[in-house]
């Protein structure tokens, strides 16, 4: 569960990335997910992820161990094929694409900076205003640095990247959103 909230985050914290360019329709991009929890426990991750307007997301993780997260509205499903399970949730809202872009604001300093439910997001970005990093520390006190590198910006996307059929023999854990 704490790992879907991150990522439910990270996807709310990428989306304010694309507030740096307005015609941002897609984004792709590696990552290198950094956390560090409340108590210090840290936790390294890594894989790629793929965006397209207005709410699509997929999470393809690749290390330590294989799994995968797709976002499209506010249904998510997250793929673990080690443990042979598929976790279905829903946020409790649809993610606001737009309202989300434009509430980045950039500093003084040349990061951007927003707050979503509570949670102060900073973005950070190269010369060419393309994200680089995004920091944030959740609701739990887990302190997450999200690094992307070899980030493509509007490349062409097919949608049925972002869709999902479950395997068979897996077994389907539905998460109860409070």
């Amino acid at each position: 569960m704490k790992i879907f909230r991150i990522c439910v985050l990270v996807l709310l914290s990428l989306n304010l990335s694309f507030a740096l360019g307005e015609n941002l329709q897609s984004i792709e991009a590696d990552f290198e997910q950094f956390i560090v929890s409340e108590e210090g426990i840290p936790a390294h991750y890594e894989g790629k992820i793929y965006g397209k307007a207005p709410n699509k997301v997929k999470w393809d993780y690749t290390n330590p161990l294989k799994k995968e997260i797709y976002m499209k509205d506010n249904a998510v499903l997250i793929y673990e094929p080690s443990l042979e399970q598929v976790s279905r949730s829903h946020l409790k809202e649809k993610t606001d694409f737009i309202s989300i872009i434009k509430s980045a604001k950039k500093q003084p300093d040349g990061t951007y900076h927003t707050k979503i439910e509570g949670t102060q997001y900073v973005l950070f970005v190269d010369k060419n205003d393309t994200p680089e990093q995004i920091e944030f520390v959740d609701s739990m006190g887990s302190k997450t640095i999200l690094k992307l590198t070899k980030v493509r910006l509007n490349p062409k996307i097919q949608d049925k990247i972002f869709e999902f059929s479950i395997p068979n023999g897996v077994e389907v854990v539905d998460i109860k959103t409070r």
